[in-house]
């Protein structure tokens, strides 16, 4: 179990965070060659609304950025600031240390997303999430490919499946296909933190 100290640490706003995320999305949008109107329609969403997130104007919701790694066919990994020492001999590039975890900050820093994994290609991501109250997964169901694991480290949260309602609490974990409709939210008064797994579809490895 996580100590509630350990909690709470990662809630801690980063002013440079959307800015840092709007660079990469810029980038990676002009390295692909498409431009902000072309995205928005894969998107649906504005670009008006596209160009506030580039400029680090706008904080994008969880469901915003999944969105946007999509159109760009890329996976979310790649939009978060790349810290690891690339620099490391070949076994040691297979660690994470807590330092140089990555980081997104989300929907008014309602949901940190730090990203356990390396950054080399891999059909497989984990992060520890972390829900401020009334942080979620944004509004509606989302769907995509693979498969997604979580487990509750502290707290809980409302899990919807389909037409389902659970409460997630402390200890609780789940397996789902992707492509079964899903959202969740933190209803309680103190944040829940998740240890999510997920499999990348096949476009994005």
């Amino acid at each position: 179990m996580v100590k509630p100290s350990t909690v709470i640490a990662p809630q801690e706003a980063d002013p440079q965070a959307d800015l840092r995320l709007g660079n990469t999305l810029r980038r990676i949008r002009k390295q692909s060659g498409m431009s902000i109107k072309q995205m928005a329609v894969k998107t649906n969403l504005s670009a008006a609304m596209i160009s506030q997130i580039e400029r680090g104007l706008s904080t994008p919701s969880l469901r915003s950025v999944r969105s946007l790694s999509m159109a760009l066919d890329v996976p979310v990994a790649e939009l978060f600031n790349d810290e690891h020492d690339l620099s490391a001999t070949s076994a040691e590039r297979h660690i994470v240390r807590f330092e140089h975890r990555r980081r997104l900050t989300l929907a008014d820093n309602k949901v940190i997303k730090e990203l356990l994994t390396p950054p080399e290609p891999s059909n497989l991501e984990v992060y520890e999430i972390t829900l401020n109250p009334g942080g979620s997964s944004g509004v509606g169901y989302r769907t995509s490919e693979g498969e997604k694991c979580c487990y509750v480290l502290e707290g809980e949260m409302m899990l919807w499946l389909e037409k389902e309602k659970f409460i997630i609490r402390t200890g609780d974990s789940f397996r789902i296909p992707a492509t079964m409709p899903h959202q969740f939210k933190n209803t309680a008064k103190t944040p829940c933190t998740l240890l999510w797994i997920i499999t990348l579809p096949s476009w994005a490895r």
